[in-house]
């Protein structure tokens, strides 16, 4: 797991202390890579809004270019204390760790939407688990912050004071934070409702599309890994269990390579990945764990199939509970249902602030599914006629129909469609793609005109000790690529979403995580961020000095617009990367990816 932890530390420079962020990165082994040419923009991209011209007077007000005009040409001069963004920049992308890598950095003023830098801004990178910013945001936006998973139980059949003339029903709800003392609790409700006997089965209610999932998009090595456990309609424990679990009435066999039943199994646990997986078979009533060579045998494992899995675990908490079971076939229509009992998931701003914290992948695909399954199928009761039937399945796919409507509440905010290319929800699938821009975009209209937005308080923050800046992020992290986005308050006030993607780099280079920190630190430090229109003319550098803006009244045509930035009273700014360390660590199971 990567953990991007924010500390403090102070330069001193004879009288004057500059206070800024030093990064200090956690990683894991890392996991992706792709390709993609760097490019270099000091101007906003065609896809910008219309410019936001500034002059800067000698005494420092700031006057909006176009509000009057004139027949002369004026020149004014920029202080000290402003520096050009793109240097600033551009120093930082000076460094030897990124001089082999493809870069793409977009700073957006908020809420103006304003481009105020641009490098590759609209070119799709691999983007890691900041894809998460699209799916919580959509999420989130959809459901409200206060939307609530509900995971019932339904009695099928006749039923009386003690018993159930058919079966007991789970209606799963795509919960990705439903536990197995939740299904025990579902249970006990309705033992204590007096029912003691069950005609037929404990079944679970198939969902149109809700197949269990493994993405053809991820990789083998990610198989058995607890970072990526397989969605199911119905999540226990993160369809997880301890190595050494037993369930009553099933037997528990042992795997190794050896007996792995297929090459591609067979690859997988002698590669050295640690994976470990258990797949349970109802019909012979048996638990098959695979583990690679040299696991504890009470080590996490996933589970394979996990609607069989939990259906079976279900009833293994019915009979606990103290219900008889007698698992008679009731496959034709008993007619209406009737609700036993439900459980209520917390608060989906809970639920979004962890799958961003903890950069937890299943609930990113959780959340995808119930993007595609929609509001309306969550909280609608379920039909009878679908009980012990497979009549419900759809050809299409939970995270297809997730994709697709996302891809469309994307379009409907104002990311360009071409700018984004998804395969998941999470961001491990190494064929995704998003733009700095989209991401920024997302981030601009989750904040709000108001910049209040209540899904900024969900991301990870930064707030320097001492300093009015901060910084509310998602980071993301794979294979040759390290990316983050946020929402940057400076020192001044200003708000501005910044993303800085990075592709291709070397996978042993160790501080590249800090590098991009570090460009976060330096943008902390900045009070205001301005653009002014200089022309392009012969030797004006020369003529006016290096400090110096014009602005001629022959228009935009022949001009050029030129951001720059002014520092916190008392900064400075240094190229050199914040210093960093790294933890020494190595768990003997890597945790998840995606970060």
């Amino acid at each position: 797991m990567n953990f991007w932890r924010l500390d403090y530390c102070r330069y001193f420079k004879g009288k004057r202390i500059l206070s800024v962020v030093s990064a200090l990165a956690l990683l894991s082994p890392a996991y992706c890579e792709d390709e993609h040419a760097a490019g270099s923009k000091l101007a906003a991209e065609p896809h910008t809004s219309s410019a936001i011209s500034s002059s800067v007077s000698p005494s420092g007000s700031s006057s909006t270019d176009g509000a009057s005009s004139s027949s002369t040409s004026t020149v004014t001069a920029i202080p000290a204390s402003f520096q050009s963004l793109d240097s600033i920049v551009g120093n930082w992308l000076k460094r030897p760790d990124l001089a082999h890598s493809s870069i793409g950095i977009e700073v957006m003023e908020l809420p103006s939407g304003k481009v105020l830098y641009s490098l590759n801004s609209s070119r799709r990178f691999v983007s890691a688990s900041t894809a998460k910013v699209l799916t919580t945001s959509c999420a989130f936006d959809t459901f409200g912050g206060a939307f609530k998973y509900k995971t019932r139980l339904y009695a099928s059949g006749k039923v009386t004071d003690s018993s159930v003339g058919g079966d007991l029903v789970i209606v799963p709800s795509q919960d990705p934070t439903f536990s197995r003392s939740d299904l025990n609790t579902l249970f006990r409700s309705t033992v204590q409702k007096g029912i003691r006997s069950v005609y037929g089965k404990i079944s679970l209610l198939p969902v149109a599309g809700g197949f269990d999932s493994f993405n053809t998009g991820w990789l083998n090595e990610d198989w058995g890994q607890e970072w990526m456990p397989a969605s199911s309609n119905l999540i226990v424990d993160r369809n997880i269990v301890q190595g050494n679990f037993v369930l009553k009435g099933f037997k528990s066999n042992n795997f190794g390579p050896d007996q792995a039943y297929n090459a591609a199994y067979r690859s997988l646990l002698i590669s050295g990945n640690s994976s470990a997986w258990l797949e349970c078979n109802p019909h012979s009533r048996e638990l098959n764990f695979y583990r690679s060579p040299g696991m504890s045998l009470g080590a996490p494992l996933v589970v394979a199939n996990p609607s069989e899995f939990n259906q079976a675990l279900a009833h293994s908490s019915a009979v606990g509970a103290g219900i008889k079971v007698s698992e008679h076939d009731t496959a034709k229509d008993h007619g209406a249902l009737t609700l036993i009992a439900e459980h209520d998931s917390t608060p989906l701003w809970t639920i979004v602030q962890i799958t961003l914290h903890e950069s937890d992948n299943l609930y990113a695909q959780q959340l995808l599914r119930s993007i595609g399954a929609g509001k309306s199928e969550l909280d609608s009761a379920p039909d009878a006629n679908l009980v012990n039937t497979a009549t419900s399945w759809s050809s299409q796919s939970l995270e297809d129909r997730g994709l697709s409507r996302l891809g469309a509440w994307l379009t409907k905010i104002g990311v360009p469609p071409q700018e984004v290319l998804l395969y998941d929800g999470c961001g491990l699938s190494r064929k995704n793609g998003i733009s700095p821009h989209a991401l920024n975009t997302v981030l601009k209209y989750m904040a709000t005109p108001t910049l209040d937005g209540p899904y900024l308080l969900l991301l990870k923050r930064n707030n320097p000790v001492g300093s009015r800046g901060s910084f509310s992020f998602k980071t993301g992290t794979m294979d040759t690529v390290r990316s983050i986005a946020g929402v940057l308050q400076t020192v001044g006030g200003q708000k501005c979403a910044v993303t800085v993607m990075v592709n291709g780099h070397a996978q042993n280079v160790r501080n590249l995580s800090a590098e991009v920190n570090g460009l976060i630190a330096l943008l902390d430090t900045i009070k205001t961020i301005k653009i002014a229109r200089t022309p392009v003319i012969k030797d004006a550098g020369k003529a006016l000095g290096p400090n110096a803006l014009r602005t001629d009244a022959e228009g935009p045509a022949s001009a050029k617009e030129t951001t720059y930035v002014e520092l916190a009273r008392g900064a400075g700014v240094s190229s050199r990367a914040p210093r960093t360390t790294k933890s020494a660590s190595s768990p003997a199971r890597r945790s998840r990816r995606g970060h």
